[in-house]
């Protein structure tokens, strides 16, 4: 793939054309686009008039389609605004509008203010016009480096907040939608990218904004391309390239849970990431708010959707590139949301991992849970146990356990999936059958207060002994068993009988 650059005489560029951008943008792949610390010299007359090849082949990356396109330039946007006003990603909110003739979509910051009183001041904007199916991109503040042209040139490696790390994302984006018929081309750094427009022109624009901003006119949908930096796709006057269709459009916005994404409701936030309970968003993994996987060609399924904070995706977007990192990030995202939510979420947890332990939102997490964590899993499934006289054991050990735990501690057995088991057996939060008959029979003796009643008691339990001519004299001892068994649970060891005493 290569990027022609050709000279333009002033003529060519006009200030209040509707098609600024369009005829003054020449055609471009490059990635990322740096903040503004000190204005970017490009030697702007020493840039010749040439094709630069890119090394990029037309059939690279031949799955990527239009969508995928389009994340990786809503990445770089998003990216782009979140370093040049150094915001945090949560606070990254873009408002969706949709008018008669375009869709724009505007991302405004409450803590910067313009001249005059405002929601907040403009950081950038997306515009779709229907009329023309053309894609304009716009971030203020923000300026292309010469490096960006070369596969693997990026200022975002490293940069926790920044979801792009790759440096050819951009680059790839341009080759997608060129290949499908789409026009692609930015406009930067007093450029029309690479050949500078005349001075007199920029200028001129710069002294009118000026004057707008000392009036106090707020900032508007527009691009000073000495400040900002634009990218449109699509059609233009004049020449070759397909109009995006809106329908087309609005399927792009979904890789992106910014715009028209779950009600906040259905979102529990955490440090790590978001929980998305929205049905809707089920089996959808997101990365800093970039789709990664839909779920449908996953090997392992999700049954919730998820927006990690942590973590990278792999060369093709698709999948993550640590298994590992993104389980402790699922289980850190669970951790938080049971502490902040309770029983609500931490039962929809036991559920995956007692019901649907294939799946791939507890993949790994029999090791990667913390002892706190298993702490509160079985507290809460203990709590059930107690309450319908349950005893938990492994799926795997077969009838004849749950033969022992109806006959031996007189309880319902109740199976616990392998890695839920596996968990809290690594904690030893949860005892065998045997364990718990054998814990039993250590008991503490009790000390009785031998009451009327109790007298009484001992008194026909010893006498109904020897109605059985086959045993043997025994002598009765009573234990505190505390939670081994229920209230006069018993357990004959010749020539002892064991009874178990609860007091309330």
């Amino acid at each position: 793939m290569s990027i022609d650059v050709h000279p333009r005489s002033g003529t060519e560029a006009t200030e209040d054309s509707e098609d600024t951008e369009d005829t003054d943008i020449e055609d471009v792949c490059s990635d990322g686009y740096d903040s503004v610390v000190e204005p970017i010299n490009f030697d702007r007359d020493g840039l010749p008039a040439k094709t630069y090849y890119l090394g990029l082949n037309e059939c690279y990356v031949p799955d990527w389609e239009p969508k995928d396109a389009f994340r990786e330039v809503y990445r770089n946007w998003k990216d782009g605004i979140i370093k040049s006003f150094n915001l945090e990603p949560h606070s990254f909110r873009p408002q969706f509008e949709e008018l008669e003739n375009e869709i724009n979509i505007t991302l405004r910051h409450a803590h910067l203010t313009d001249a005059i009183e405002s929601p907040g001041q403009l950081c950038g904007f997306i515009r779709f016009s229907k009329d023309n199916g053309r894609l304009v991109l716009a971030n203020f503040n923000a300026q292309l480096s010469r490096h960006n042209l070369e596969m693997g040139g990026t200022s975002k490696r490293g940069k926790e907040k920044l979801a792009g790390i790759h440096g050819e994302g951009l680059k790839l984006a341009a080759l997608v939608m060129r290949r499908n018929g789409y026009r692609f081309r930015i406009a930067a750094s007093f450029h029309y990218w690479y050949f500078p427009a005349k001075d007199r022109i920029i200028e001129k624009r710069r002294r009118v904004y000026g004057a707008q901003v000392l009036g106090g006119v707020p900032r508007g949908l527009t691009v000073n391309i000495w400040e900002d930096m634009s990218l449109s796709v699509g059609s233009a006057s004049g020449e070759v390239g397909k109009k995006i269709p809106y329908e087309d459009f609005l399927s792009w916005l979904k890789v992106t849970l910014d715009i028209n994404g779950p009600n906040p409701s259905d979102i529990i936030h955490t440090d790590h990431g978001d929980l998305i309970l929205d049905k809707t968003y089920a089996g959808k993994i997101y990365l800093k708010g970039l789709l990664v996987s839909d779920g449908s060609s996953a090997v392992k399924p999700y049954i919730f959707g998820y927006n990690l904070l942590q973590g990278c995706v792999n060369r093709d977007r698709r999948s993550m590139t640590t298994s590992s990192k993104e389980a402790e990030v699922l289980v850190g995202i669970w951790d938080q949301a049971i502490q902040h939510h309770g029983n609500d979420v931490l039962d929809k947890y036991i559920d995956l991992l007692q019901d649907h332990h294939s799946c791939a939102d507890v993949t790994l997490a029999e090791i990667k849970i913390p002892k706190p964590l298993a702490e509160i899993i079985w507290q809460r499934l203990y709590t059930v146990a107690t309450a319908q006289n349950r005893f938990y054991y492994c799926e795997n050990y077969g009838d004849k356990t749950c033969d022992f735990i109806r006959k031996s501690l007189k309880k319902q057995p109740s199976p616990l999936s392998v890695p839920l088991w596996n968990l809290l057996r690594r904690f030893s939060l949860i005892r065998t059958p045997q364990e718990q008959r054998d814990l039993f029979r250590n008991s503490e003796l009790a000390e009785v207060k031998w009451t009327t009643f109790a007298i009484n008691v001992d008194r026909a339990f010893c006498a109904s002994l020897l109605l059985d001519p086959g045993l043997p004299l025994i002598k009765t001892l009573y234990v505190r068993g505390g939670d081994t068994g229920p209230a006069w649970f018993s357990i004959l060891i010749l020539p002892i009988i064991l009874i178990n005493i609860v007091t309330n």
